[in-house]
């Protein structure tokens, strides 16, 4: 039996037999109470509230247990954490150099020979991915999954890279021409590389990391578009994998890019122009510098060369480390007689890529413009001996009798 007090607050309180006459304080309003009154039979707990002190000594020693196991284990480190700073490994500029034409010789062999694993060698895919979200600006990855799963995504489109140059007969035949300078500091090195095909030459811009004595390539660039691995096709991984882009929506842009690139070269450029607009709708985010840039290219081979300024400074807006796009804006310029803009342009563009036989012969174009007909004649023959597979500054050479 218990004692039950009530007090003038309204607040009730049990006490037990043994307390009968003594005094206590309400704990509602801390009033003096005198236990005397009716007494009842305490009702009983409930089994979970008998239960829960038993349960929580026996919850203790498993979450310590967890806290202990978790700290024992190895932390979560990303691929950006790991690689922010580079691997900062020494470099010796006579030994390292000849290590990195051998990658892009290898490289080139790879190609030729259609070799899809030893294409995806000369890449390191963990670096790559650092490089997604350091350039995108976004975190890729949460979980040690969802980076494992990244990882095989880069190294499958690096591979799927080989085979489209394998059966497009643009495979790389061999180096043609490769300049290089090291990331002081960072274990690291850029270079420009000419790969030399079966009928032409492409020009791409690559980043190599050293580890273990090694190097490999870590990004790439196109020089002949807008196109640069981290930005677009890393990105758009990286965004796929989370679920944030359609793929239909990647496979119908691309798609309609490849479109209008084959009805500019049949000549109908008109018709090109419309199937971009519909791909500038259509196009996520990380593709519309491609688009725009595509747009500029056909509306200035219609002349259209104010549009087409507005649509490249779109383009570097929107992705503003494009040498390609530098270098085409300043065609446009020349375009619209703007001859001192399209020199600093070419200028801005070769400090990137070195000595570039296009490049100098908008120069000379330019200087001619500006009826600087020396300094037009030194751009010229600038271009020529850059190289020898160009025809550009040849024939300008020829036609004004040099």
């Amino acid at each position: 039996m218990a004692i039950q007090v009530v007090c003038a607050c309204g607040r009730s309180r049990l006490f037990p037999d043994a307390m009968l006459g003594k005094s206590a304080d309400c704990r509602k309003c801390g009033a003096a109470l005198t236990i005397a009154g009716e007494k009842i039979t305490p009702p009983r707990a409930s089994l979970l509230r008998r239960l829960f002190p038993i349960l929580i000594v026996l919850a203790i020693p498993t979450v310590v247990g967890t806290v202990v196991y978790r700290s024992r284990g190895p932390r979560f480190v990303s691929a950006l954490e790991e690689y922010g700073e580079g691997s900062k490994a020494p470099i010796d500029p006579k030994i390292d150099g000849p290590r990195i034409e051998r990658v892009f010789a290898a490289l080139a062999a790879a190609s030729r020979d259609g070799n899809e694993s030893a294409f995806g060698s000369c890449f390191h895919g963990r670096r790559m991915l650092a490089e997604i979200e350091r350039r995108g600006g976004m975190a890729a990855v949460q979980i040690g999954r969802e980076e494992e799963h990244l990882e095989v995504e880069i190294y499958a489109t690096v591979r799927d890279w080989c085979d489209q140059l394998k059966n497009g007969d643009s495979a790389w035949q061999s180096v043609y021409r490769c300049s290089y300078r090291f990331l002081e500091g960072r274990g690291e090195a850029e270079a420009s590389v000419v790969m030399r095909g079966k009928e032409h030459v492409s020009r791409f811009r690559f980043w190599l990391i050293k580890e273990s004595d090694a190097w490999t390539i870590f990004d790439y660039e196109s020089l002949e578009n807008t196109f640069r691995f981290s930005t677009q096709n890393g990105k758009l991984l990286v965004r796929q994998a989370k679920g944030e882009v359609d793929g239909r929506r990647l496979e119908k842009t691309d798609g309609l890019l490849d479109k209008a690139r084959n009805l500019t070269v049949r000549g109908k450029v008109d018709e090109a122009l419309k199937v971009l607009e519909e791909a500038e709708i259509s196009s996520p985010t990380p593709l519309q510098p491609a688009v725009e840039f595509a747009q500029a290219e056909a509306l200035h081979q219609l002349g259209r060369e104010a549009e087409a300024l507005k649509k490249l400074d779109l383009a570097l807006e929107h992705q503003k480390d494009t040498p390609r796009a530098v270098q085409f804006r300043g065609v446009v310029l020349f375009g619209l007689q703007r001859f001192e803009e399209c020199i600093r342009a070419q200028e801005e563009f070769m400090k990137v890529v070195g000595d570039d036989a296009a490049a100098w012969y908008w120069i000379g174009r330019s200087c001619e413009g500006l009826g600087r007909a020396d300094d037009a004649l030194k751009a010229y023959r600038q271009g020529a001996a850059c190289d020898e597979t160009e025809s550009l500054n040849r024939e300008r050479l020829k036609a004004l009798g040099k």
